[in-house]
């Protein structure tokens, strides 16, 4: 008889198989760069407890468990994290390719505190979803 998972070895497990996001909801509207309409977007990222959590800006990022089980580390002082934008225009359905949809997102002790379009402290590597900037 084999003992059974227990719900966190079964969660780790999960996350390796298919990884999950959270979103962050734009404050300001996006502007498509195709038709030039403005809309509301949500951009994706992994950081903190990674389970689709919605936040907005101002926000504080949620920790369940701490590394390695959540992505990042939990109260650093300046963070950079990777996002991607979640959908294609709402009024031309365009989606956009990366690196055009790319976004990053600035967090301080653990609060957001804004998103910018493109990627200005990453490497550019797949590793790379987060830098800190000041520990």
């Amino acid at each position: 008889m084999t003992k059974p998972e227990t719900s966190r070895a079964r969660r780790r497990q999960a996350t390796r198989i298919m990884p999950a996001f959270n979103g962050l909801t734009l404050s300001e509207p996006f502007t498509c760069p195709n038709c030039h309409q403005h809309y509301g977007q949500v951009i994706q990222f992994t950081y903190g407890y990674v389970r689709q959590i919605d936040y907005e800006i101002g926000d504080t990022i949620v920790w369940e468990f701490g590394p390695p089980d959540d992505e990042g580390v939990p109260e650093a002082g300046r963070v950079y994290v990777e996002a991607i934008l979640e959908g294609a225009c709402s009024h031309c359905g365009r989606l956009l390719p990366w690196p055009r949809s790319a976004f990053e997102i600035e967090l301080r002790k653990d609060a957001i505190v804004a998103a910018r379009p493109g990627i200005h402290h990453m490497t550019h590597t797949r590793e790379d979803r987060w830098v800190v900037a000041e520990p």
